[in-house]
C-alpha cells in the first residue's frame, strides 16, 4: 500500500504561489492601471512553470530507488523530453536523468541509489524539458523551491509531497485499499488508485479557486492535524480532585481544535467527541482503542497525532513525549519540534516545565529495522505503521495544586486548549485567517526602498534571470531593459509580488544591462543600480572522437562569456549524465574508458554571476563516439622470397586499418599502408627480422579517431627453450623453470623416466614455470620444453631444450626423538638420498602451526630451546641446493617430544646404621628415575639406583658420620630411545652418627672450636660454680660424657648450639646452668635450674642418653626429665631432629636439627 505523505497527505500539492498567482495578481494591477502589459509569452512562459512536485521519500536506503513526480504547465502542454539535474550536496557531485514517464502534464523521473558510497544529501537543481522545438528549464530555487532527500542520512526536508513503501500488515488490512490520496486546497480528500491516476488528476486539482492565505500558508499545504482526547467513558483514565481525566481531555482538545480552525491552511480532526468510546466501549482494551484511533487518523491523512492527557501521582507540571530516533528519525525531528512548540506555550501559561521526553520500549521490542521501538503505542503505532509523527502531552496533575490552578474551570482548561492550538500554528507555519491580506490602508506611508538586484545570470534552459531582494510594502516590480551600446532603457515586464523575472526574448551571446524597481498601490521606488547580463549560446560539440584505448577526446566551440566548461558523460543517449569534469579548455580527453564501448557527452558553459551563484548555458546536444579497440597481429608468415603476409584481428567502426614496420622492437616504425583489409602482403627491402604494428582509424567526416598501436610482432623463428632449473617442489612434485622464448605463446613440456627413453607430453602453459605433480618419492624424472605459438589458426614450434632431470626428495621421517635434558630435546631421522641439507620445523602448540627452527647437513638435531614440562612437535624436510632453485621434499610425520622437568623437592635422611633415605617430587610424564650419589658436592656422581617410585634407600654407604651427595634425574624409554631430564640441585647428608661411643675429640679440639667462634667465656658466671675458664667447662663436658657413654663431641655441639655458645639470650639465663634448654619450652618458661656447671652437664647427658640407649644410667639421675623421654628413639645424632626422625619423636622440633650438630662435630674434629 503507497501512500504520499509529507506536511500533509499525499499529493497535497505545491501551487507555485510565486509563478502562477502571482502572475494572476499582476494581470489585476496591469488592468487597474491600464498603462502596463505583460507580452503573452510572458504570461505562457511563467504559466509553463511546476503546478506541483512529489519527492517519493525523504529517505533511501541503498539498495533503493528514488521516484520524482513533476506537473508543469497547463493541461494542454505537450512536453517531449525532460532531463532531471540534482546533486549530492555533501560530495559536490551532479547527476542527470531523463524522464521515465510523461503522461499529460506529469513527469516521472527514477533514480537508483545501489552503491552505499552514494550516501548524503541530494538536492533537486533543476528540469529542463522541451516544448515542441523549444528548450526550457526551471530551476527550483529560482522558484523558491528546496528540493531536498537522504540517501542512508536523514534530512529535514519539509517536502511538498512524499510517497513511503509501506508492508502491508493483517491489522492493516481492515483499512480501506487506498494506494493513492488527493487532497485538494480545499482539504477535500479523493481516493485513486495510485501515482499515475494522479498524474491524469493533477491539471484539474490545478485549475480550482484558492485563496491567497491559503497559498500563503506553506506554499498551499494544508496540514491535517489529528487531536486525541485520551480516554472515555469505558477507559476513564486517572482522576483527583473530584475531576476525571477523559471529561478534562475531551474540554482542552474541543478548545484546541476550535483555536486550530482559526488559522489557514490546516485541517483538525478529532478521535472522539463525545464521552464514549469510539471503538467498542468495554468491549475492547485501552489498547485495541488506542490503534483504532491511530487508524483512525491514517485514514483521514493525519500530519500529525497529538494525544491530550493529564497527569498523576502527586506531581505538578507539564510534559511531552515524542517519538525516539529509531527507525525514522525525521518523525523524531518533527515530534521534538512540534513538542517543545507546546511545551513552550504550557510554560508560560505558569505550568512548571517537566520538560519534553522520550521512552523507550521497556520489553525490547524493536521496529523493522532492528532498532528499539518507543514505548507508548500510539507513538509506536503511528511510526511503525503509517509513518506518522505523533506526540503525548500530559498538561497537569489532577491530584495535585495543578488542579485549582489549571484544571477546575472551563476557563482554565480553554488556556490549555489555545496553548496547544497555538503551539501547533507555530511548529507548521500557520497564520490566522486574513492576517496576510494588504489593503491599502495598510501598505507602508512614504516612498518605497531601492530595489538590490542580486544578479543577472544565464539559464541553462535559454534566456536570463534577473535576481534582487524584495523591498518592504511592493506588491509589484517593474524591469527595465538596454542592450549594450544603447544609451535609455525600456520596459520589458511589470512582475507580482516576486523577486526575479526570467528575460526570454534576449539573444544569445549579446550583452544586456537591466534595472527594477519596487511598485504598490501608493507609488514606486527609485529604480535599482543596473546590472550586466549575458545569455549564452548553446556550445557545438565539434567532435567526439577515440584517440587511443580507453581514451576518448571531445572538442567544442568556445561560448562568449564563458569562464569554464562542465563536461557531461553517459553510456546512453537518453540515460542519466554525469558531470565528469570542469576545464577552460575547450576540449576534454577523457581516460579509463571501456574499450569497445560507446559514451555519450553534452557540454555546458558555465560563469560566475554572484556568490554563489552561476550562470549556465543550454547544453550542448549530445555527440556520441565508440573507443575503439586495440587490434592484435594474429600472423606473420612468408610468401616468398622478400614478401610478408601480415594479418590482424578486425575491430568493430574500424573505416580502415594502418600498417607500420620497423627493424627494431622499439625502434623508429615506419608506415607502410593504409587498407580496409585485415591483412597485408608487404615487399620487405631484404630479408631478415621486422617488427609490425597496426592500428584502427575511424573518419566521420573530416574527424578521425584512433585506436591504440597493437603491440608489436616479428616474423622472428621461435627460440629454443633453455630450462634453467628442475627441483623438487615436494616428495611427490617436481618444479621447472626456463627463460622466455621471443614470439612464443605457449611452452610444451614432455616427461620420461630415462634419459632417452619415450617423452609424453605432460602441459602446455603459457608462463614459464611449470609444477609437476602425483610423481612418486625418490625417483628421477626427466623433462624437455619447446617453445610454441599459435597465428591465426595456424600453430608454430621451437626446438626442443636440452634434457633436464629431477629426483623426487623423500620424505624423511623421525626415528628417535628424545628429551635430553629439562631445557632440550633430541630428534634423529634417516638420511635423504639426493639430499644435501635438511629443514627441521617446531610446533609449540597441540595441532598448532609449525616454524623452521633450523637448516642443518646432519641427521641429528639437539634443540636447546626448550622448557622443562613442556611437549614440542617436530616434523623434518630434506632439501637439496639453495635459494630460489632449492630443491625441497614434503615434510615427514610429526613426532612429540616431552621435554622432561628438573627433578625438585629432593631430601636424604639418615634410616637407620648404613642406611640413608633419598626421596623427591614426582615429575610429569617420567617413567623411572635415576639416582646419583657422590663424596663431595661437585665431584663425581655415580649412578647408584634406576627406580619407578620417588623415593630410594641407599644402604651401600660407609662408616657413621660420613658426608654424601645425592641427585636426581627423570627418565622416559620410548620406542627404545631413553631420554632425561636434567638432574636436580645436590642434596648433602651424613650417614647415621650414634650418640653413645667413644668420643672422637680431646680437650684442646673442644677449646679450640669454642675459641674459633669469637664467643667471651662467662667467667664471672661460672668462676663460683665449678668452671672458672674454658678449658675448666670443656674438662667437666669429657669427664661426664665419660661416665656415661656419650660422645663428648655430640655432647659440646649440643651445648655450643643450645646456648650460642654460652651467651645464652633467650628464656634460659646463664646462672641456671641450663645448658641443654631442659624444661625451657618457650613463651618465658627458663626450665631447669641447677647448682653448679657439673651438675647442668650431667643431667644434659642422661637426657642425650635417654634418646640414644635404652641402658641404665651410671651415676644418680639428676636430669627430672629423664622419664618423660621414649628411651632409645634417637640412638643418631641426625634423629635429634623430630621432623628428621622415623619414629617422629627427637630432642628438637626443627628439622635438621641434627645435621646442624653433625655440621658443628665436623668442624670441631677438623681442629
Amino acid at each position: 500500500m503507497k501512500r504520499f505523505l509529507a506536511g500533509f497527505l499525499c499529493l497535497c500539492m505545491i501551487l507555485t504561489s510565486d509563478v502562477f498567482y502571482s502572475q494572476a495578481a499582476a494581470v489585476t494591477d496591469t488592468q487597474n492601471e491600464g498603462n502596463e502589459t505583460e507580452s503573452v509569452e510572458e504570461q505562457k512562459e511563467q504559466q509553463e512553470l511546476l503546478n506541483y512536485a512529489v519527492i517519493g521519500s525523504p529517505y533511501i536506503s541503498t539498495p533503493g530507488t528514488q521516484k520524482v513526480l513533476l506537473s508543469i504547465g497547463e493541461a494542454d502542454t505537450v512536453i517531449n523530453k525532460a532531463v532531471l539535474t540534482y546533486v549530492n550536496t555533501e560530495t559536490g557531485a551532479e547527476y542527470q536523468t531523463e524522464a521515465q514517464q510523461i503522461s499529460a502534464d506529469g513527469i516521472v523521473f527514477s533514480m537508483d541509489f545501489n552503491d552505499p558510497a552514494l550516501k548524503g544529501i541530494y538536492r533537486l537543481e533543476k528540469v529542463e524539458y522541451q516544448i515542441g522545438e523549444e528548450q526550457k528549464e526551471l530551476v527550483f530555487s529560482d522558484a523558491g523551491m528546496e528540493m531536498l532527500f537522504g540517501v542512508e542520512t536523514a534530512v529535514d526536508t519539509k517536502p511538498d509531497s512524499v510517497v513511503v513503501e509501506e508492508e502491508e500488515s493483517e491489522e492493516e488490512n481492515t483499512q480501506p485499499d487506498v494506494d493513492v490520496v488527493v487532497i485538494d486546497p480545499q482539504g477535500t480528500s479523493e481516493s485513486v488508485n495510485g501515482i499515475q491516476e494522479a498524474i491524469q488528476n493533477a491539471a484539474a486539482d490545478t485549475d480550482q479557486n484558492i485563496s491567497e492565505s491559503e497559498i500563503a500558508t506553506f506554499g498551499a499545504k494544508q496540514i491535517v492535524v489529528v487531536l486525541d482526547p485520551g480516554h472515555d467513558a469505558s477507559h476513564g483514565g486517572t482522576s483527583g480532585n473530584g475531576l476525571l481525566e477523559k471529561n478534562l481531555n475531551l474540554k482542552i482538545a474541543q478548545f484546541c481544535k476550535k483555536e486550530l480552525e482559526k488559522y489557514s491552511g490546516v485541517k483538525v480532526y478529532m478521535t472522539r467527541t463525545g464521552d464514549a468510546c469510539p471503538n467498542g466501549g468495554s468491549a475492547v482494551s485501552a489498547g485495541i482503542c488506542n490503534q483504532k484511533r491511530v487508524d483512525y487518523a491514517a485514514s483521514v491523512g493525519a500530519n500529525v497525532y497529538v494525544s491530550i492527557h493529564n497527569n498523576a501521582g502527586g506531581g505538578n507540571g507539564a510534559e511531552v513525549y515524542y517519538p525516539n530516533a529509531n527507525y525514522r528519525p525525521d518523525l523524531s525531528t518533527t515530534g521534538q519540534g512540534l513538542a517543545q512548540k507546546i511545551i513552550d506555550q504550557l510554560v508560560a501559561l505558569g505550568l512548571k516545565n517537566r520538560g519534553i521526553k522520550i521512552r523507550n520500549s521497556a520489553s525490547g521490542d524493536s521496529y523493522k529495522d532492528g532498532t528499539l521501538m518507543d514505548y507508548y503505542g500510539v507513538i509506536r503505532r503511528s511510526k511503525n505503521n503509517y509513518n506518522i509523527p505523533a506526540i503525548i502531552v500530559e498538561h497537569a496533575f489532577v491530584d495535585s495544586s495543578d488542579a485549582a490552578s489549571f484544571l477546575n474551570s472551563g476557563t482554565k482548561l480553554k488556556k490549555l486548549g489555545v496553548a496547544d492550538a497555538t503551539g501547533i500554528a507555530q511548529y507548521f507555519g500557520l497564520t490566522k485567517k486574513d492576517s496576510n491580506v494588504e489593503t491599502k490602508e495598510n501598505q507602508p506611508a512614504g516612498p518605497l526602498q531601492r530595489v538590490e538586484i542580486l544578479y543577472a545570470k544565464s539559464r541553462t534552459a535559454g534566456g536570463v534571470t534577473v535576481k534582487w531582494n524584495k523591498v518592504q510594502g511592493a506588491t509589484k516590480y517593474k524591469v527595465v531593459r538596454r542592450k549594450a551600446g544603447e544609451s535609455s532603457f525600456r520596459q520589458i515586464a511589470t512582475v507580482g509580488d516576486k523577486d526575479y523575472f526570467i528575460d526570454q526574448s534576449v539573444k544569445t551571446g549579446k550583452t544586456y544591462y537591466y534595472k527594477v524597481k519596487a511598485v504598490n498601490s501608493n507609488g514606486g521606488g527609485s529604480y535599482s543600480a543596473e546590472i550586466k547580463g549575458i545569455a549564452f549560446g548553446k556550445p557545438q560539440i565539434k567532435y567526439v572522437k577515440s584517440v587511443s584505448e580507453g581514451r576518448l577526446k571531445v572538442s567544442w566551440n568556445a561560448v562568449k562569456g564563458a569562464q569554464y566548461y562542465q563536461v557531461y558523460r553517459s553510456t546512453s543517449k537518453n540515460g542519466s549524465y554525469k558531470k565528469i569534469t570542469e576545464t577552460k579548455s575547450t576540449y576534454y580527453t577523457n581516460g579509463g574508458r571501456t574499450p569497445g564501448k560507446v559514451y555519450y557527452y553534452k557540454i555546458r558553459a558555465v560563469r560566475k554571476a554572484g556568490n554563489g551563484v552561476y550562470s549556465y548555458s543550454p547544453y550542448s546536444e549530445w555527440k556520441s563516439a565508440r573507443n575503439l579497440c586495440t587490434p592484435l597481429i594474429s600472423d606473420i608468415s612468408t610468401k616468398r622470397e622478400k614478401q610478408l603476409q601480415i594479418s590482424w584481428s578486425g575491430v568493430k567502426d574500424a573505416s580502415f586499418y594502418q600498417l607500420y614496420r620497423s627493424e627494431q622492437q622499439n625502434g623508429s616504425y615506419t608506415y607502410v599502408a593504409t587498407v580496409k583489409k585485415t591483412n597485408y602482403a608487404d615487399n620487405v627491402p631484404t630479408t631478415g627480422k621486422y617488427y609490425y604494428k597496426v592500428r584502427v582509424v575511424n573518419k566521420n567526416g573530416s574527424v578521425k579517431g584512433y585506436s591504440s598501436y597493437s603491440p608489436a610482432v616479428s616474423n622472428l623463428p621461435l627460440g629454443k627453450v633453455t630450462i634453467s632449473s628442475a627441483s623438487s617442489y615436494s616428495s611427490e612434485k617436481i618444479q621447472l623453470s626456463w627463460g622466455a622464448v621471443e614470439g612464443s605463446t605457449k611452452y610444451q613440456i614432455y616427461r620420461s623416466t630415462s634419459s632417452k627413453g619415450r617423452y609424453k607430453k605432460v602441459a602446455e602453459v603459457s608462463v614459464t614455470n611449470y609444477i609437476d605433480k602425483k610423481r612418486q618419492e625418490g625417483i628421477t624424472y626427466y623433462y624437455k620444453i619447446r617453445a610454441t605459438n599459435q597465428l591465426k589458426g595456424k600453430k608454430g614450434y621451437g626446438a626442443f631444450s636440452k634434457v633436464k632431470s629431477c629426483k623426487t626428495l623423500a620424505k624423511p621421517e623421525i626415528t628417535a626423538a628424545r628429551s635430553r635434558t629439562s631445557t632440550s630435546a633430541e630428534i634423529q631421522w634417516g638420511a635423504v638420498s639426493g639430499a644435501d641439507g635438511y629443514r627441521i620445523y617446531r610446533s609449540t602448540d597441540n595441532g598448532g602451526s609449525f616454524q623452521e627452527v633450523a637448516a642443518i647437513s646432519d641427521t641429528i638435531y639437539k634443540d636447546t630451546d626448550c622448557i622443562g614440562g613442556k611437549t614440542y612437535t617436530y616434523k623434518i624436510r630434506a632439501v637439496k641446493g639453495s635459494g630460489a632453485t632449492m630443491g625441497k621434499g614434503s615434510q615427514g610425520s610429526a613426532v612429540p617430544v616431552n621435554v622432561l622437568e628438573r627433578v625438585n623437592g629432593v631430601g636424604a635422611i639418615v634410616q637407620s646404621d648404613g642406611t640413608i633415605q633419598v626421596s623427591w617430587n614426582a615429575v610429569s610424564g617420567a617413567g623411572s628415575y635415576q639416582v646419583a650419589r657422590s663424596t663431595a658436592k661437585n665431584g663425581t656422581y655415580k649412578i647408584i639406583k634406576n627406580v619407578n617410585a620417588t623415593k630410594v634407600n641407599d644402604n651401600s654407604v660407609e662408616s657413621a658420620g660420613a658426608t654424601f651427595y645425592y641427585k636426581v634425574r627423570a627418565v622416559k624409554d620410548i620406542n627404545g630411545v631413553r631420554g632425561y631430564g636434567t638432574y636436580s640441585e645436590p642434596v648433602e647428608t651424613v650417614t647415621g652418627y650414634s650418640i653413645m661411643g667413644a668420643s672422637k675429640v680431646n680437650l684442646a679440639q673442644m677449646t679450640n672450636y669454642y675459641k674459633s667462634s669469637g664467643k667471651k667465656y662467662p667467667s664471672t658466671s661460672y668462676s663460683q660454680k665449678g668452671a672458672a675458664n674454658i678449658e675448666a667447662f670443656c674438662n667437666i663436658v669429657l669427664e661426664e660424657a665419660h661416665a656415661e657413654g656419650i660422645r663428648a663431641e655430640v655432647l659440646f655441639a649440643q651445648i655450643c648450639l643450645e646456648t650460642g655458645f654460652l651467651q645464652f639470650g633467650g628464656d634460659v639465663k646463664p646462672e641456671q646452668c641450663n645448658f641443654g634448654g631442659l624444661g625451657a619450652t618457650g613463651n618465658g618458661v627458663a626450665g631447669n635450674t641447677y647448682p653448679d656447671v657439673r651438675t647442668g652437664i650431667r643431667a644434659q647427658v642422661q637426657h642425650l642418653k635417654a634418646y640414644a640407649c635404652t641402658e641404665p644410667l651410671n651415676q644418680t639421675c639428676v636430669d627430672d626429665r629423664f622419664k618423660y623421654v621414649s628411651r632409645g628413639c634417637a640412638p643418631y645424632v641426625q634423629w635429634l631432629g623430630i621432623p628428621d626422625n622415623p619414629s617422629g619423636k627427637g630432642w628438637a622440633a626443627a628439622k635438621g636439627y641434627g645435621y646442624n650438630l653433625m655440621r658443628m662435630i665436623a668442624n670441631m674434629t677438623s681442629l
